[in-house]
């Protein structure tokens, strides 16, 4: 896939890992939860937002230790269903490089391919 590729072209028939990338909402939000909500659907893919996962549990989306578990959760749960086939949308910010490299990597160790395309990241299998 090119890396001048929109999001909108990403959509095909193998699983991927689609990580969604931008700063925190902070007064003015970044487009990271509509772009995904856009993209499920043509994928088709699980949307896993880690802040969704922690305001329905009650928890404060600043808390960083309890940040920290839910991150480790979610992307267990998104190996987990690339595993399987299913494409999912990891929405969070990732937008340090050691944040998008640490599931570059993961994806590469499970066997998927890593390339990327505009603020979006895919990595497909």
């Amino acid at each position: 896939m090119a890396a001048d590729r929109s999001v909108d072209d990403v959509a095909g028939p193998k699983a991927r890992l689609v990580l969604t990338c931008g700063l925190p909402a902070s007064g003015k939000a970044s487009g990271k939860s509509t772009r995904a909500h856009r993209l499920a659907p043509k994928i088709p893919a699980v949307r896993l937002d880690k802040d969704e996962w922690v305001t329905r549990l009650g928890a404060d989306v600043w808390d960083d230790a309890y940040r920290v578990r839910i991150e480790r959760q979610v992307w267990a749960r998104a190996r987990e269903l690339l595993a399987l086939g299913q494409s999912v949308i990891l929405e969070w910010g990732h937008w340090a490089r050691v944040e998008r490299d640490e599931k570059r990597l993961g994806a590469r160790s499970s066997g998927w391919d890593s390339n990327s395309t505009s603020s979006m990241h895919p990595w497909t299998s």
